[in-house]
């Protein structure tokens, strides 16, 4: 049908649905019985009016039986408009119906916001401790840990406390190729997953790697927080801006590095199961990419995440500088259920832990200057000529 056709019977319903047109029906209808009980006999004797030539035309038949069918075509006409629109109004309930269980949905449960209380005070009393004592580099890991533990446990609880479910939160640090050394990007080489092909060079391919360290991966169930033992070194690329968009296709695998290089910080996905399928229609990669996230998601460890979504870490400087700076890496939140959280409800959870990310960023940067003034200096190139000056 037609858009102006549409539009037309839409005005149409709107009109017979309309109270006047209700009360014109009822006087069309009074109109016809007012005639046929004043002008009975006329309108029987005049039945079929007009059937052969001959015959006179009796007006008042048919004014009858005129009034009477308009009656009827204005009768369904009302009764129809009235069920489209209750028909609208029904529909418009059920809209209103799922936008308030989208929004139940998303609220956290009962007695969150006092177990989240407890757990911020928690934190914040265990950073304090540590500082008392000192910064120094295991301090500084410990305070990471707690933060990245904390995140895990209040996702779990945000989404509802699941009998089974564990929900885990790692750290993933960018590492630009510019300031990767050859022998620091050769060790990390072999851990790069999901390059698709073979014999790429990478300085030339990628702008940076975003590193997993699984000494700062913690987990979360129904009862306590613990480092997870399970993660295994993991590095991801992050493509140069040339391989970063194919017309209407991106080449950014989902996850770390599409939080990384999103302006909003965010990339989730509520289903691992179809990962791979999703790159196949909606990325453009070597066709390698999607079969080995297949086989990563079917096969341990990859095999116990379910469901992630990914935040940028943000860079102190930003802060500091009052200007956007490339995020100092990304945190990553999975578990081993789908659909963790919800696409609504992370956008409810994100400000609620933003307060630990920042921390978390102010600590791996702490973290990153003892690291460097921990490291051996370079040694002369000329030891006689070092002294001499």
């Amino acid at each position: 049908m037609s858009a102006p056709t549409n539009r037309h019977a839409q005005l149409l319903e709107r009109v017979a649905s309309h109270w006047s047109f209700a009360g014109a029906t009822a006087a069309m209808g009074a109109f016809a019985g007012l005639l046929g009980s004043v002008y009975t006999a006329e309108i029987k004797n005049a039945f079929p009016f007009g059937w052969w030539p001959d015959d006179p035309v009796v007006w008042v038949a048919v004014s009858f039986w005129a009034s009477l069918v308009g009656f009827g075509i204005m009768f369904g006409l009302n009764i129809r408009g009235q069920a489209r629109a209750a028909e609208r109004q029904i529909d418009r309930l059920r809209d209103e119906t799922r936008v308030l269980e989208g929004l139940v949905r998303t609220l956290p449960p009962e007695n969150f916001l006092e177990r989240f209380q407890s757990v911020l005070e928690e934190t914040y009393t265990s950073v304090l401790q540590s500082r008392q004592q000192g910064p120094d580099q295991q301090r500084l890991v410990d305070e990471i840990q707690t933060n990245v533990g904390a995140i895990a446990f209040l996702a779990r609880m945000f989404d509802g406390d699941h009998e089974g479910a564990i929900y885990s939160a790692n750290i993933m640090l960018y590492k630009p190729m510019t300031e990767l050394k050859d022998d620091e990007l050769a060790r990390l080489e072999g851990a790069i997953q999901f390059l698709g092909e073979e014999h790429l060079v990478l300085r030339e391919s990628l702008s940076g790697l975003l590193v997993l360290n699984p000494s700062l991966a913690m987990s979360a169930n129904a009862k306590t927080r613990y480092q997870d033992a399970n993660m295994p070194q993991l590095v991801l690329p992050v493509p140069s801006p040339d391989r970063r968009c194919y017309g209407a296709y991106s080449g950014v695998l989902p996850g770390a590095p599409e939080a990384f290089l999103n302006p909003d910080g965010l990339s989730a996905y509520m289903n691992t199961d179809s990962l791979a399928e999703y790159c196949r229609d909606q990325k453009l990669f070597h066709p390698r990419v999607a079969d080995e996230l297949q086989t990563y998601f079917n096969t341990p460890p990859g095999n116990a995440v379910k469901s992630f979504f990914s935040i940028s870490i943000p860079n102190p400087e930003t802060f500091r500088l009052g200007s956007s700076c490339e995020p100092m890496g990304v945190l990553n939140i999975h578990s081993n259920k789908t659909d963790m959280l919800g696409e609504r409800e992370i956008t409810m959870f994100l400000p609620l832990v933003r307060p630990f990310v920042l921390w978390i960023a102010t600590l791996v940067e702490q973290l990153k200057v003892i690291q460097a003034a921990s490291l051996p200096s370079p040694s002369p190139a000329n030891p006689s000529q070092e002294a001499n000056k």
